[in-house]
């Protein structure tokens, strides 16, 4: 009946708000380096659109494409896409990977350190288990004597350490950052 007091529709304000909001972020995408834009929810046009956005050089021509990606991101799921750029500059995912380090250092057992590989897989199931296996065995064999340790095996522990740190920011780094079966486009 009143459908200027509508609580479901913002006001011209906050859609302005939105879209300049909106526009950022689709600047911010056509920023990213392709191994990023590969870990993202993109549809096929918003990936043509991205791409031609890197030989486009004049900045008023970047922002009308900048509005034309944010179309294109309006047009596909947009809270997926934008969930999936929050998470590619979360500093907790690194966090969380020096924790499970930790984690794994401090193992008590072999049977407690298999539990932080299975961790590890849930977290990223591209993960190659048996080399996860290999490295976490390698750097519990590795640990040094806790009386007397000597400096040659603390620097080893150090490097298998490490090591097993590359290997996870790897898998990390390859991960995609959504998990929606419903799109087929995203299977491709």
């Amino acid at each position: 009946m009143d459908e200027y007091n509508d609580e479901h529709t913002a006001s011209k304000t906050q859609q302005k708000k939105d879209a300049e909001d909106l526009q950022q972020q689709a600047e911010r995408l056509m920023s990213l380096k392709p191994e990023q834009l590969a870990r993202l929810p993109l549809h096929p046009d918003l990936e043509v659109a991205i791409e031609e956005a890197g030989r486009i050089s004049k900045p008023d021509a970047r922002r009308r494409h900048a509005l034309f990606v944010a179309k294109l991101m309006r047009a596909g799921d947009l809270d997926l896409l934008l969930a999936a750029l929050e998470k590619l500059d979360d500093p907790l995912r690194e966090k969380r990977l020096h924790d499970w380090i930790e984690r794994v250092a401090n193992a008590d057992s072999v049977k407690h350190s298999e539990s932080l590989v299975h961790e590890l897989t849930q977290w990223y199931p591209h993960a190659d288990r048996q080399h996860l296996r290999n490295l976490v065995r390698q750097l519990l064999q590795g640990r040094p004597d806790a009386e007397q340790p000597d400096k040659e095996a603390r620097q080893k522990f150090r490097r298998l350490r490490r090591r097993l740190l590359q290997y996870a920011v790897e898998v990390d780094r390859q991960a995609p950052l959504y998990d929606d079966p419903e799109q087929d486009w995203l299977q491709d």
